[in-house]
């Protein structure tokens, strides 16, 4: 007879995951304290923190972690002093970044110094389309304002479709991402575009190092939208503070729970890490003592093997599967 607990379900937004638990620890084995948390939010980031294993909800003030907001940073914890073992998901001035004008501004004083220092800004510093604020009362776009489903990047949006299917979606898989685009492109070209969306990230970060408060009771994930044009150039739109936790499929739910988990990986409130990670999960270690990571790859030009170095990038390979709720 088998000691495991009986399966469980549980349900976020209509989505459900059905897993066996693990078997219990053994009555001799010291109990750990747990980590307490209070989350603002009841979707898929209210799951993963009330499933992982050490974890406990508390109501108090007497909490590691804290989701929330960022109406609720800005209300409640801008000029807050936190305690030493507390750690909360916005950065208390991320507008530096998030917010466009601003994103902006620091990309073009960015810019101006990699011009001084003599970097070939055109090649190396180029991935901000030209950007306009729109005046208010401009009247241009006001033929297309009934044509709303035709915005692509917004799922927001396009779901309310007369022909939006909620058991496909709209999104696709990375690895059917790059699929598409080696088929289309060629293998070569789609890993030099990896490696040019890699230094965006950095770069656009990097951009606003200086600006952003550095409290290490803060951290944030961020949300990148990206657009990629013709040449597979990847064009930086904007950066979210706040990206959408409410799944849209079961797919999506997965995917969500994954990163979301994955990314208290990388905060290590358990102390498990090491150091030495190049990857944590799904999330991969791009910049190291103020450097980029590079790995060495092995490649195949004219049937012949060659190696070559690439950004510390695995954007479309195989995670392994994690523990569902």
């Amino acid at each position: 007879m088998s000691s495991a607990k009986e399966p469980r379900t549980t349900a976020s937004n209509n989505l459900t995951v059905s897993l066996s638990q693990n078997q219990a620890k053994s009555a001799k084995e010291p109990r750990k304290k747990k980590i307490l948390f209070k989350c603002a939010l009841t979707n898929t980031i209210s799951d993963v923190l009330t499933n992982r294993e050490g974890w406990a909800q508390t109501q108090g003030d007497d909490w590691q972690f804290f989701w929330v907001t960022r109406e609720w940073m800005n209300n409640c914890y801008d000029r807050h002093k936190f305690s030493e073992n507390q750690l909360i998901c916005h950065f208390r001035n991320d507008f530096e970044l998030t917010r466009k004008d601003f994103l902006i501004k620091n990309y073009k004083k960015a810019r101006k110094a990699k011009e001084k220092s003599g970097v070939d800004i055109a090649a190396e510093f180029n991935f901000i389309p030209s950007s306009y604020v729109l005046p208010v009362g401009l009247n241009l776009y006001c033929p297309f304002v009934k044509k709303a489903i035709v915005h692509l990047t917004n799922v927001a949006i396009a779901k309310t479709a007369a022909d939006y299917d909620p058991e496909r979606g709209l999104k696709w898989s990375l690895p059917k991402l790059f699929r598409f685009l080696r088929g289309m492109h060629g293998h070569s070209k789609v890993s030099k575009t990896m490696n040019d969306l890699a230094k965006v990230i950095i770069e656009s970060l990097k951009s606003v190092q200086n600006m952003i408060i550095q409290d290490n009771h803060c951290f944030e994930l961020y949300g990148y939208d990206i657009l990629f044009d013709e040449n597979l150039k990847p064009w930086l739109l904007e950066v979210n503070a706040s990206p959408s936790l409410t799944a849209s499929s079961q797919e999506d739910f997965e995917l969500k729970y994954r990163v979301l988990n994955h990314m208290l990986d990388v905060l290590d409130i358990e102390k498990r890490l090491v150091g030495t990670e190049q990857q944590i999960g799904g999330f991969d270690i791009l910049v190291k003592n103020n450097k980029p990571v590079e790995i060495c790859k092995i490649g195949a030009l004219h049937s012949h093997p060659f190696f070559g170095t690439s950004m510390n990038l695995r954007l479309g390979d195989y995670v392994e599967a994690i523990p569902m709720p």
